[in-house]
């Protein structure tokens, strides 16, 4: 069995950006996600 382990490394922002800081990083997870669902069918 293997595991992988991934972070993910936010920047540090003000209080009035972390909403939007959060919400871009789950975008470009879910980003990275569908790709790599989609280079492993290929595979």
């Amino acid at each position: 069995m293997s595991y992988q382990i991934k972070e993910l490394l936010l920047p540090d922002g003000s209080k009035k950006r972390q909403q939007k800081d959060i919400d871009e990083a789950l975008a470009l997870w879910e980003d990275y996600k569908r790709r790599k669902a989609r280079t492993t069918k290929g595979a």
